[in-house]
């Protein structure tokens, strides 16, 4: 049979290091940090974040079909009891066909997900056509605030299910993508528990729906990461009162100050005996 290999991927910064300990041991689990390592995690500091999602359906499945497995796949991470990550729910549609740029720190979140059709407008976005999904995270570069975070699915290369059972070969478990993809989301980086949902290669043991249910190394990394947040502050961007400068958070501070971190499930297709 054929499997995957998924690993992250960074848009514009450093790549984060993942831990390297044997399966199954003790925190197996890693997370994003500001420079690759050397800064604070990346982590929502909202209480409450909302999600959008683009009204183009994958061409195996309908919109009605989508919403349930999003909103299923969140609430996976959610349903932990004393854990504090941020409350997710659903802000109503997009008509976006791609990823999101903010602006500015200070503008609210859109956090859509979009099924990308076309593999060309998939390659001309800079995607390679072995990756199934790629979750882009905007962070403030001094605290690891995340700002946004986007989901593109590449539905141009890859046919996906939602059904009960496992998917035909070839095909993806849509909800167990989902619940990877959301666990990036969050801030979390992949580990090297075999059993973990974050763990980089999909259907590894020959178990393609076992990535829809979190392993003990996927809870304890989330909750982990969701411990003393800082609150988050709505900030107004100052203005220039004498009317002679930009309003600050502008689009030439947005350059120097906002850090675009992509983490992309990169897929290779390798055979298995």
């Amino acid at each position: 049979m054929r499997s995957a290999r998924l690993t992250p991927r960074l848009l514009a910064l450093a790549l984060g290091v993942a831990l390297t300990l044997p399966a199954g041991a003790a925190s197996a689990y890693t997370w994003y940090f500001v420079d690759g390592g050397d800064g604070p995690p990346l982590r929502w500091f909202r209480t409450e974040v909302g999600y959008h999602l683009a009204q183009v359906a994958p061409e195996e499945l309908t919109l009605a079909d989508v919403g349930p497995v999003v909103d299923a796949a969140f609430g996976t991470w959610l349903d932990l009891p004393g854990c504090a990550v941020p409350d997710v729910a659903y802000a109503g549609p997009s008509d976006v066909t791609g990823r999101t740029v903010p602006r500015t720190l200070y503008e609210e979140p859109d956090n859509v997900i979009v099924f990308v059709r076309s593999t060309d407008a998939w390659l001309d976005a800079g995607h390679a056509r072995t990756w199934i999904a790629i979750t882009s995270i905007a962070h403030d570069p001094t605290t690891g605030e995340i700002v946004d975070a986007d989901i593109e699915v590449n539905d141009g290369v890859y046919r996906f299910s939602a059904g009960d059972g496992p998917p035909d070969e070839s095909w993806i478990d849509l909800p167990s993508t989902m619940t990877h993809e959301i666990g990036h989301f969050f801030g979390m980086d992949h580990s090297d528990d075999v059993t973990a949902t974050m763990y980089a290669t999909y259907a590894e043991n020959n178990d393609p729906l076992g990535g829809r249910t979190l392993a003990a190394d996927d809870i304890d990394g989330v909750c982990a990461l969701y411990t003393d947040v800082p609150p988050h502050v709505d900030a107004t961007p100052a203005s220039d009162c004498s009317g002679g400068g930009a309003a600050a958070g502008g689009p030439a501070t947005l350059l120097a100050a906002l850090a675009w971190v992509a983490r992309r499930r990169r897929r290779s297709i390798r055979q298995s005996c």
